[in-house]
């Protein structure tokens, strides 16, 4: 999917952090379990404590730095078997019966007690044993793997020997009433087509195209030109960053069906990678919905522009924080964008971190992530550093995280501190409660005249102690992580209010896993090129198969996932075909054959037994990868592996797994070995209205053993000093966008007091 605007209606190369490490020989350690690339096999006990160590003094020394191209999606992989655990998040192999695993350019400089040249003694405090704070650390802090569309044709279509394209310019000359043919697409029925058009107007940034046929109303190309280049791109410049230099942006104007305009980096590869690149700087706006000359138009040019200015800075984010930046474009330039910011109050259980499949179903999410940057720069002080967040590392919430570590403990604006996104997340939905300055520190409001109105509560109970059945309530309800669910209570009393909420402490990465020993994940995320790769031996044999079950949501036509087979060590690649692979390819983006779209007949992914045959490639040394590869603007949750097996060679990936086998033989990037498990916190919080004013008081949220998370609140003189609570509840987890469940109960007791 590219960047685009809805229609609607409206006026670090990849952190080097930990190569397997080598512990000292002892009963004590458990099983080793795979050793993958952008994640490695991990110890067990303590030795993962001292992991999860490493990673946060490696993250504090800024050895994390984020990686970028033009589409987007990840998947991650982790080893999590018993309570062992090793991550690494560059290419390792791990050979069978290794006892540790190094780089191979840097083999001989490493000895197996060693992450990278570091001490593995100085990673961290306490031993972590539980994989599910393992695989959530490791989602929170690494990047996974940036996809590069002309690396990716090299690899499926050609070779490492191939020459490299030439790159596309960014300056573009014109001459004045020149035609030209551009490739279009039609977002609804997946295809790209050719239209005519005519230079119309230029400027020193923009060449104005119109679609032979479409109208234009007289000056309305000089009124654009005058808008864009005096007020609009002068702004988005100061506040996203600029443009990179001598950029010329040819601007489609004509029928694009089923958006207001869109912006693909596609477009910036030559043609060799994707035949549909009209290798050039483009955006393009559907006349069919608005047309040059109008305010409309003109708010989303600089939609279409911000997604460009993104890309350059910081060509590997999720969508979230992109499209709210172009968002908050519109509305700086006045171009109102209330509307999108109402849809969210209605549905504040959305998932901030997430985005739609669909363009129709997007509207709320416009929205969340407009308030997002809002109340994010009422916090900072302004809009003065929303620049510094775009270019921060990371992808989706991790850059977040970095942009508020480089503010430090810095007090902006009058108030608190932020440590993380998690932090701001908690404070933000309080203030789409409240949106009053004058509470607290003045944490819980917006800028005035911002918000465009509250949200309500999505349950209401009134209690009383004289009407039967009235002393209590109880919630049961899901939430996806970074959605919220608000709970008000009123009632006479008088009494103390006492609360008490449970959950599990973890939420899983995909949907009916069913897979009790775990498998191998792409993680989530936009603009991702995840790989699992290992050599197969077939020299002595005359017949063989690959047989695996894969369960895969990706987005149908523009994101894929598959096998490889290599004959000379992974310079050239073939793509091979399993049971549920396709070789259409409407957007060209399938790297040959693929599956794409979701495994299973019905909407919900589902395990489907998967064969290869490898007949042909008996009597050869080849290489096997499974790849899974997205785009930019959506992402689904992306590919899982289990039951990997070449009977004819012996080779069983899940008896390697039960055997505890350090990986044999798998280098894995971008994808992990996980128990489909990760931790997440809660935050509980409680909104009290009292007769001294507004307190918002946290409720302490703590692991109750057997996976679970509890917590108890007292609200005193309910009824009395206290005539009505708001409940606030929010799943924090990274990445992942399954569901979790929840209870909240509450009750009127005897008053304290």
């Amino acid at each position: 999917m590219v960047w685009q605007e809805a229609v609607r209606v409206e006026s670090v190369s990849i952190i080097e952090i930990i190569a397997p490490c080598v512990l000292e020989v002892s009963s004590i350690f458990a099983k080793w379990v795979m050793a993958a690339d952008g994640y490695s096999g991990y110890r067990a006990g303590r030795l993962v404590g001292a992991v999860e160590r490493r990673i946060d003094t490696l993250w504090r020394l800024g050895s994390a730095k984020s990686r970028w191209s033009g589409r987007w999606r990840i998947r991650h992989g982790l080893s999590l078997v018993a309570s062992a655990s090793l991550i690494a998040l560059t290419s390792v192999w791990v050979l069978p019966g290794a006892s540790g695993a190094t780089s191979p350019e840097s083999a001989s400089n490493h000895s197996g007690t060693s992450i990278f040249g570091r001490d593995a003694d100085a990673i961290g405090d306490a031993p972590v044993s539980d994989p599910a704070i393992v695989t959530r650390n490791v989602l929170a802090r690494v990047t996974p793997p940036r996809r590069d569309e002309v690396a990716l044709s090299r690899r499926y279509r050609g070779a490492c020997t191939d020459p490299l394209p030439t790159p596309v310019a960014l300056s573009r000359t014109a001459e004045a009433g020149e035609h030209r043919r551009f490739w279009v697409l039609d977002e609804g029925k997946r295809t790209f087509f050719q239209a005519d058009t005519t230079l119309a107007g230029q400027s020193d940034h923009l060449l104005l195209y119109v679609q032979d046929g479409v109208p234009v109303a007289p000056g309305a190309i000089d009124e654009t030109i005058r808008q864009f280049e005096e007020k609009s791109l002068p702004l988005l410049e100061r506040v996203f960053g600029a443009l990179p230099p001598g950029t010329r942006i040819s601007v489609f104007n004509g029928r694009v069906p089923g958006v207001g305009g869109y912006f693909s980096s596609s477009d910036l590869v030559p043609v060799q990678s994707n035949p549909y690149s009209n290798e050039r700087v483009m955006v393009y706006m559907n006349t069919d919905t608005t047309k040059p000359g109008q305010r409309r138009y003109d708010g989303v040019l600089a939609h279409e522009v911000q997604h460009l200015i993104h890309w350059a800075r910081h060509p590997q984010q999720d969508s979230w924080i992109n499209e709210g930046a172009s968002e908050l474009a519109m509305a700086l330039l006045g171009f109102g964008q209330t509307s999108p910011a109402r849809a969210y109050l209605l549905r504040p259980g959305l998932q901030l971190n997430a985005w739609a499949s669909k363009p129709s179903e997007a509207i709320p999410h416009y929205g969340a992530s407009l308030l997002f940057y809002q109340y994010l720069s009422r916090r900072i002080g302004g809009y003065d550093r929303i620049a510094d967040l775009i270019a921060s590392p990371g992808v989706s919430t991790q850059t977040v995280d970095h942009f508020l570590a480089t503010l430090g403990a810095t007090s902006l604006n009058g108030i608190g501190t932020l440590r993380d996104f998690d932090d701001l997340y908690r404070d933000f939905v309080v203030s789409n409660l409240l949106d009053d300055p004058s509470v607290s520190d003045g944490r819980y409001g917006y800028d005035p005249g911002i918000s465009p109105g509250k949200v309500t509560a999505d349950d209401q109970f009134e209690l009383s102690k004289s009407r039967p059945g009235a002393m209590g309530f109880a919630v049961d309800g899901t939430l996806p992580p970074y959605g919220a669910r608000y709970i008000e209570v009123t009632g006479a009393g008088p009494g103390d209010l006492s609360v008490r909420f449970d959950a599990p402490d973890r939420v899983e990465l995909i949907k009916n896993s069913d897979s009790a020993s775990g498998f191998w994940w792409s993680v989530s995320a936009d603009e991702v090129d995840a790989t699992l790769m290992r050599d197969i031996d077939l020299t002595r044999v005359t017949t063989a198969s690959l047989e695996f079950e894969a369960w895969y949501d990706l987005e149908a036509d523009y994101d894929y996932a598959g096998v490889a087979v290599s004959e000379d060590e992974g310079c050239t690649w073939k793509t091979v075909e399993a049971t549920s692979t396709t070789m259409a390819n409407p957007v060209g983006q399938n790297p040959g054959i693929a599956f794409t779209g979701t495994s299973g007949p019905g909407t919900d992914p589902s395990w489907l037994r998967q064969r290869v045959d490898l007949d042909r490639y008996t009597g050869k040394k080849v290489r096997l990868q499974f790849f899974m590869m997205t785009d930019q603007a959506y992402h689904g949750a992306g590919l899982a592996l289990r039951g990997i097996k070449v009977a004819a060679v012996g080779f069983d990936d899940e008896v390697a797994h039960a055997r505890g086998e350090v990986s044999d033989g798998w280098k894995a990037s971008g994808f992990i070995r996980t128990q489909n498990a990760v931790k997440a916190d809660w935050s509980v919080q409680a909104v009290v209205f009292g007769s001294g004013g507004i307190n918002v008081v946290p409720m302490r949220v703590s692991d109750a053993g057997s996976m679970a998370a509890t917590g108890t609140l007292r609200v005193a003189g309910f009824g009395r000093d206290t005539s009505r609570v708001v409940l606030v509840v929010s799943p924090m987890a990274p990445v992942t966008q399954q569901r979790v469940r929840f209870r909240i109960t509450g009750e009127l007791e005897s008053d304290r007091s």
